[in-house]
This record gives structure tokens, C-alpha cells and sequence, in this order.
């Protein structure tokens, strides 16, 4: 597979527009060789950039980041790895980073064209955008487990020493670590050497591009044992040859995966044995015992295959399934069956009821569907986006869940929900859509309306989405008048000087298609276009970008 020239522009694009914003040096104290920031909580530091007087990083080489630094007598725990800080440092080869670490930081490590290898630590739970795009040499990335580091499974079984650092036996392969919850937009973009990649199984978001042009993929192994409940982009595995790519799914997850996008692209599919925690093809007291050992090592924390129920953890639940396992002499674990009639994804307007359109649920040929738990949040009185949540769960523990969506709009009124889409006027690659946007009825005798987010899901589903413990979102209070849209007021928001106000330009109702647009004046002008949903766009937005 060639990489267009198409490809190579638009990189090129990325490597000057990033070397622009990259700032000059500017960092607390620095140790070893290592420059640090010290974060609001006065306890903890962040590393980041260490350039020199013609703004290029001087980091080279093999780095190795410790857990904690003393400056001035204090000791700070390592917690993050600041934006841009090892970004296109071309002769960095190898990083190790911190158990302490749960942070690492937009193109943190874009663009170090020479680096090999990296150790990537349990403690990190979600990897941002653009990580390590452009990684170009990027081999292996290793995690923790137990008192040895694993950069890959079954037959690749490599393993590293900890205290020499020496790889023993093994294969390029990377590994995500279990606490990660969201891999982000071209997080690991054109790493090309990479041959296998694992997904764990609480891995809720995979966006835009993670894995684009990762033209070297030849098996991804994933733990997600309910494919629909994750927010998997389409383009995540852009120009990975799905012909040739295996990818590894849970026993009992087969039929789930060629129903979802972009799982069902991949041509060959095969179910890995339920507790087979060792990965050597069959289900044996071996397994039994690898999770004893880790149980009474009290280091359960990473266990690539030991999470057999599928709650998030290992326990000695998993250990009874797979002695449930041998002693029936079956080969693997029988889950239950859940299905949802009508559509998944369901429209319906302003105060017009939800009608359930049914499910059901069997074990083993046995109709199991009392047992089934329904949570509807569902409000038809006003616009906007619910769900309703069907779950199951065995004796043993397993767990089976679906989700139906159900959007409520308001066809041909202002007060509905959207689309949205938002761009950069300065960045025009950034450019984020399918974001779920509802305005609602504040005074509408008076023209009034109060938007969750005037900027059109830029930060929220677009910059930043995996930082889901911050609100990304912009509210405001908007006025309609005829067809025109103006901005009185804006909510409360950390990243904005109260004196220093959004301006809304040229806002713009469309009464006979019901689009609205306008931009908005920050520290850059963002572009929205909000489009109503209905029955055409159900599924989302296309745009030219979705191809690109």
C-alpha cells in the first residue's frame, strides 16, 4: 500500500503549521536533563519542552523518566507529559515512562521519526490526539505486568527484562494498557512499523485517524467484548488493509462485530477462547493457575487475557469460569444472547410517545428475557438525544448490554437538535462534525433560546474529547429574530476572560432547510454549521474530510 502524495502534503501541512505553534521554552526547574513544570496542585510536575535558542528540543537519545524529583527540597510525583514537549525530536530512540504517569499531553511524541521503542505505564488512562503520530520507526510499545513487561501475545511472546531494559524474544506489536479508556484522534498515525496492536477491553473511544496509514498491521487483538457500545470512528483504521489484517475478538462476539463499522471492513475475523488467559489455543488449568499467581501477587492491575467476565478486572470470579469451564469439558464459555427488534437508532418528535419495539434474550435455548434489565432516560418533552439501555447477567457474571438511541426533535422549529460542525479558520485540518448539538425554548415569546454548545462540539467531541472529567462544552443564550441569530450572553467557561467575550458573526437561520450558521470569535474565528436531525441524516454528517 502506497502512501499518496495527497498524504504527504497534508503532513508536510501538519509538521509547519505544529512547528509554528510550538512556543519557546519556558519551564520551572529541570533534573538530569529533564525540564518540568510544576502543576496548580503544588505537589505533582508535568515534563515539558527543553528547546534551544533556535526553538528546536534538545531531548535525544534514550530517556528514561523517573516516578518523582526533588527541586529545592520537595519531592513532586511525575503525573503528566505536557503538549508538544518530545515533539519531532528526530533523535530521541527509546522513552520509559513513569508508573506515576496519567497524563500524556497533545503530539507529546509526534514526529520522533527515529524512536523504537517506548514503555507506556498501566496508569495512563487515555492516549490524546496525535500522541505519536508520525512515528514512523515505532516498533514496540511495552506495558507492566507483573514483574516483566509484555510487548505482545501468543505466538510473539516477547518479554522484557526490567532492570537491563533488554528485550529477551519478541516482535513489533503494541500494546494499549488496560486503564485506557480513549485513544485519540491520529494517536498513532503513520506508524508504520507496527505489525500488531492490542485493544483492552474497557476501551470506550477510538478516534478519527488513530491509526492511519499503520500500513504495517497485521492482527489486532481486542478485548471489547460489546463492539456497539464503542465510539469507534470510521476512519480509525484508514488505509489498513482490512484484506489482510486479522482481527482477534472474544469468543461469542463474532456476529457483533461484523454488524459494526469499521469491524465489519475486516475480512478475516476469528473469536478467541473465553479464558484462555494464555493465549495457547485451548483452555487448560494453566489458565486457572496464571490467575491464582497474580491474585496472590496481589497484581492484578494489567492481565492481558485475565479479565474473563469482562467487568474491568481480575478476581477470583474469573478463576470460577474458567473451573467451570474445564469441568464441563467445554472449550470455552456460552454467553447469553441479546436482541433488540426495531431500529437502534430511533427519531421521534416533541411529545409523541416512545414506543419500545421489543427484545429478547436466551442462554444456552433457554428464553431468558424476564431477566433482562431496561433503563430508559428517554424525555419526549423536549429535544434531545437519549438512550435506552438493555442489560443481562449470567450466574457466572457475564454481562451482556445493548444500547438503543433514541433522538427527540422538534421538526421545523428552531428549538431542535443538531448536527453540528466547526473548523479553524487557522487550522483548516482540524475540522470536527457529527457532534450532537440541542437548542431549547428559553422565552420563546421574546425570541429567546439557550444553545449547550455555541461553538458546535470543537472542543468537546472534536479537540478534546477524551478529557471527559473536564466541560468542553460552550452554553449560551441566543435571540431569533426572523432569520437572523445573535449571541446575548455566554456561560461560564475556565478557558475564556470574562472581559474578554465570544462575538458571534453573521448568525443565520435557513427556514426552509433549518440550518444554522454562524462564527465565532475567540482567540480565532470557529465556524459552525448546525444541521437539523431527521430521517435523511439519522447516522450523522458527511463532509469531504471523511475520505481524506
Amino acid at each position: 500500500m502506497k502512501t499518496t502524495l495527497h498524504t504527504i502534503t497534508r503532513r508536510l501541512l501538519m509538521l509547519a503549521l505544529l512547528l509554528a505553534a510550538i512556543p519557546a521554552s519556558a519551564y520551572d526547574f529541570m533534573v538530569d536533563g529533564i525540564a518540568y513544570n510544576i502543576n496548580e496542585d503544588d505537589t505533582t510536575v508535568s515534563v515539558t519542552l527543553n528547546v534551544n535558542e533556535y526553538n528546536f528540543s534538545t531531548y535525544n537519545g534514550d530517556i528514561l523518566i523517573p516516578e518523582s524529583v526533588i527541586h529545592n527540597g520537595q519531592t513532586y510525583a511525575v503525573t503528566a507529559i505536557a503538549a508538544d514537549t518530545f515533539y519531532a525530536c528526530i533523535n530521541l530512540s527509546s522513552v520509559s515512562l513513569p508508573n506515576s504517569l496519567v497524563l500524556i499531553g497533545d503530539n507529546a511524541f509526534s514526529f520522533c521519526s527515529s524512536i523504537t521503542s517506548i514503555h507506556l505505564p498501566a496508569s495512563v488512562n487515555l492516549i490524546v490526539g496525535n500522541a505519536f503520530a508520525g512515528c514512523e520507526a515505532l516498533n514496540s510499545i511495552t506495558v507492566d505486568e507483573g514483574n516483566e513487561r509484555y510487548d505482545s501475545r501468543n505466538n510473539c511472546n516477547a518479554i522484557i527484562e526490567t532492570e537491563t531494559n533488554t528485550l529477551i524474544t519478541g516482535c513489533s506489536s503494541t500494546i494499549i494498557p488496560s486503564s485506557v479508556r480513549t485513544i485519540g484522534k491520529e494517536a498513532f498515525a503513520y506508524c508504520s512499523n507496527l505489525t500488531s496492536l492490542d485493544i483492552p477491553n474497557l476501551v470506550t473511544n477510538i478516534l478519527n485517524d488513530a491509526f492511519v496509514e499503520c500500513i504495517g498491521l497485521t492482527s489486532i487483538y481486542s478485548r471489547v467484548l460489546y463492539p456497539a457500545l464503542i465510539n469507534c470512528s470510521k476512519t480509525a483504521f484508514n488505509r489498513v488493509d482490512m484484506s489482510t489484517c486479522t482481527l482477534y475478538v472474544p469468543q461469542g462476539t463474532l456476529s457483533e462485530y461484523k454488524e459494526f463499522s469499521p469491524w465489519k471492513y475486516f475480512s478475516n475475523i476469528v473469536e478467541l477462547k473465553t479464558g484462555d488467559t494464555n493465549q495457547d489455543g485451548e483452555v487448560t488449568s494453566t489458565d486457572a493457575t496464571v490467575l491464582y499467581d497474580y491474585l496472590l501477587n496481589d497484581d492484578s492491575s494489567y492481565l492481558l487475557y485475565g479479565d474473563v467476565n469482562g467487568d474491568g478486572e481480575v478476581t477470583t470470579a474469573d478463576i470460577t469460569i474458567v473451573f467451570n469451564i474445564l469441568l464441563d469439558g467445554d472449550s470455552g464459555l456460552s454467553r447469553p444472547v441479546l436482541t433488540l427488534e426495531g431500529e437502534k437508532t430511533m427519531l421521534i418528535s416533541v411529545g409523541n410517545s416512545f414506543e419500545e419495539p421489543g427484545y429478547s434474550a436466551e442462554m444456552d435455548g433457554e428464553d431468558i428475557t424476564s431477566n433482562v434489565v431496561v433503563t430508559n432516560t428517554v424525555d419526549t418533552s423536549k429535544p434531545g438525544y437519549y438512550t435506552v439501555t438493555y442489560s443481562v447477567t449470567t450466574s457466572d457474571g457475564l454481562k451482556v448490554t445493548k444500547i438503543r438511541n433514541v433522538w427527540v426533535n422538534n421538526p421545523g422549529h428552531f428549538n431542535t437538535i443538531y448536527w453540528g460542525e466547526s473548523w479553524h479558520d487557522i487550522n483548516s485540518l482540524r475540522h470536527f462534525y457529527n457532534s450532537p448539538i440541542v437548542i431549547e425554548e428559553n422565552d420563546a415569546s421574546q425570541g429567546l433560546y439557550t444553545i449547550n454548545d455555541v461553538l458546535g462540539g470543537f472542543y468537546c467531541y472534536g479537540l478534546y474529547p477524551q478529557y471527559d472529567y473536564y466541560d468542553f462544552f460552550v452554553d449560551a443564550l441566543l435571540k431569533i429574530d426572523g432569520t437572523s441569530v445573535t449571541m446575548l450572553e455566554e456561560g461560564d467557561w475556565r478557558f475564556f476572560d470574562p472581559e474578554d467575550p465570544l462575538e458571534m458573526i453573521d448568525g443565520c437561520w435557513n427556514l426552509e432547510t433549518g440550518i444554522v450558521t454562524y462564527s465565532i470569535n475567540s482567540y480565532a474565528i470557529i465556524g459552525v454549521i448546525l444541521t437539523p436531525i431527521d430521517e435523511t441524516n439519522i447516522n450523522g454528517v458527511s463532509n469531504d474530510l471523511d475520505n481524506q
